[in-house]
């Protein structure tokens, strides 16, 4: 008897897993750009970075992903300690101007992390759109209204990595 439930519940599942509750699927294309390249960096902590009118002309042009600790010298006296490699920890800005598309008006609109080491706060046209503690994971901020009223958008993102050894590992 058991088995025939299951059979039944698995049926039932397989039926009703054709049907979609939304009526018009064409509101839902979802438009995915990359932002990776071209951002500006600095390694410090910069007063008044996310201002719009703040200038970074004298930061390094780089890529995403990127990781400015790997880039460091190995040292004992690193504040990551043997954990994470005696690699240095931090501060960072990273910063990009993009301009807004004509179609993107009247839209959502948001940017999107895959991740970022560690306890960042991310900025659009100055305004703080969020702080995301730890790293591990993928995080998204609306940025439809700013889209909405702006011909161009500079997100600045505020990378606190400084609170270190930042894991604990554990071995068995």
């Amino acid at each position: 008897m058991r088995i025939k439930n299951l059979i039944i519940l698995f049926v039932f599942s397989f039926i009703f897993s054709g049907f979609s509750t939304d009526k018009n699927p064409k509101d839902k294309i979802v438009q995915r750009l990359s932002f990776d390249s071209n951002w500006k960096f600095i390694q410090q902590d910069i007063t008044g970075a996310e201002k719009v009118t703040f200038n970074d002309a004298s930061w390094r042009t780089l890529n995403l992903p990127h990781d400015w600790s790997i880039e460091g010298e190995y040292s004992e006296n690193n504040p990551m300690g043997a954990g994470a490699g005696y690699l240095p920890a931090g501060f960072g800005w990273y910063r990009k101007t993009i301009t807004v598309p004509e179609n993107w008006k009247g839209k959502h609109v948001e940017i999107a992390f895959d991740g970022v080491f560690m306890n960042s706060t991310v900025y659009a046209n100055g305004q703080e759109l969020g702080t995301r503690p730890y790293g591990w994971v993928s995080f998204a901020y609306d940025v439809s209204e700013i889209a909405k009223t702006s011909e161009t958008i500079t997100f600045a993102v505020r990378v606190d990595n400084d609170k270190q050894p930042a894991c604990t590992l554990v071995y068995g």
